[in-house]
């Protein structure tokens, strides 16, 4: 996969670019899903700020963003960058050595002064014995804490939105093109697929580097928040509601072939009608 041209727009830099056909990507995924639940299990695994997501068209696309360095630390943070989007690519490749709830697992770290950390972004939160910090995320008609702890890896920010993913079928797809698309549309946090304690569960997740700021811990906090609010009750519905599940899979295009693809493809075997009394729309209709 070739990598794009860094882009800058809002505050943000970051690279985006289409994933292979799907039908290349099936060798790679996970085997016993769909295309959209193996990329969310793929990208529980990808360095700070990469993530696979499908965009307004159904098209996939891998996405590595970060806010816009200052001038002083542009040089490091276009390498992790650049790092960033190798690993995304690169981890398509291993994929198919990969069984069904296999995610890299974060280690615990020593303990950073997360608690004071948080304090200065206003954000309230309880710490628990163990060190996380849990924080209530003000989502609307729900309940969603973040949970912040210190990893080996940085600093982990992470959401449930279902705590039991239903088996593969119409629930499950339906629920990971959902949070594909919360991917992308939503910048610093991504939605993922992960093991819990009994099976997998779905999560929104935006993981920082162990040297954040408060000022970064905040953003984070409210890309997981507002992610949340846009989408935390509809996961929950299309976890356990076959029919709306199949409702909203109706409505979506089919990610095997995404729709602009698929337009291009009519668009080349349309034939237009001949002139005269033999012509006839319906046999042209049927030979679109």
């Amino acid at each position: 996969m070739t990598r794009p041209v860094a882009k800058r727009e809002g505050g943000w830099v970051f690279y985006d670019a289409p994933l292979p056909k799907p039908t290349a990507l099936h060798r790679h995924l996970i085997a016993d899903d769909d295309v959209a639940a193996s990329l969310l299990r793929l990208s529980a695994s990808l360095p700070v700020g990469c993530k696979y997501a499908m965009d307004g068209a159904s098209d996939l696309r891998v996405r590595v963003e970060q806010p816009e360095p200052p001038e002083a630390g542009s040089a490091t943070r276009m390498a992790e960058l650049d790092a960033g989007f190798s690993a995304a690519a690169s981890r398509l490749s291993v994929a198919a050595a990969a069984k069904p709830g296999d995610v890299e697992s974060l280690t615990d770290a020593p303990a950073q002064d997360l608690a004071s950390l948080c304090r200065e972004t206003a954000w309230p939160f309880e710490q628990r014995p163990d060190g996380v910090l849990v924080v209530d995320l003000a989502v609307n008609g729900s309940y969603v804490p973040a949970l912040v702890c210190a990893r080996a890896s940085g600093i982990a920010i992470e959401a449930n939105v279902v705590t039991q993913l239903p088996d593969p079928g119409e629930c499950r797809s339906a629920l990971a093109a959902l949070l594909l698309r919360v991917n992308g549309a939503f910048r610093m946090v991504r939605a993922v697929f992960c093991p819990a304690e009994h099976g997998s569960q779905a999560q929104l997740e935006a993981p920082l580097p162990a040297d954040a700021s408060a000022a970064e811990l905040s953003t984070a906090l409210g890309a997981v928040a507002v992610a949340a609010q846009h989408c935390a009750a509809e996961a929950q519905l299309l976890a356990h509601s076959a029919g709306l599940a199949r409702a909203y899979l109706a409505g979506v295009a089919p990610i095997a072939i995404p729709r602009r693809r698929q337009q291009a493809k009519v668009q080349k075997t349309k034939v237009r009608p001949k002139r005269g009394p033999k012509s006839s729309p319906t046999a042209v209709v049927g030979r679109a």
